[in-house]
């Protein structure tokens, strides 16, 4: 009779894969708060609302902000240069969180 301890192996990949899933979703958590950090410090500011007004939802995994003029103050229009502030912030949190999730 031929023994294995097949059982014991695909239990362990399991278990790590459930860890790292759990690892994952963390990371997103800590990438979002990351993000909007990081975007209230790059957001160009005359007043503040829009630094005050970036929020993020932790059930969608989203950053984003609800004043109108938001998106032409990130993305630019014909007139006005865009400053990605939102989007550079997300791209930079969710690549420190690739970095870690790689080193752990």
């Amino acid at each position: 009779m031929i023994e294995t301890n097949a059982s014991g192996v695909a239990d362990d990949v399991l278990s790590e894969f459930d860890d790292f899933t759990d690892d994952v979703d963390e990371e997103i958590d800590r990438a979002l708060r990351e993000a909007k950090e990081l975007a209230r410090r790059r957001v160009p500011v005359d007043e503040g609302d829009l630094r005050d007004d970036i929020s993020i939802d932790l059930n969608e995994d989203r950053i984003y902000n609800t004043l109108e003029y938001a998106v032409y103050q990130n993305y630019g229009t014909i007139y006005i240069e865009p400053t990605f502030y939102l989007t550079d912030s997300a791209l930079d949190a969710w690549r420190s969180s690739i970095d870690r999730l790689q080193s752990r």
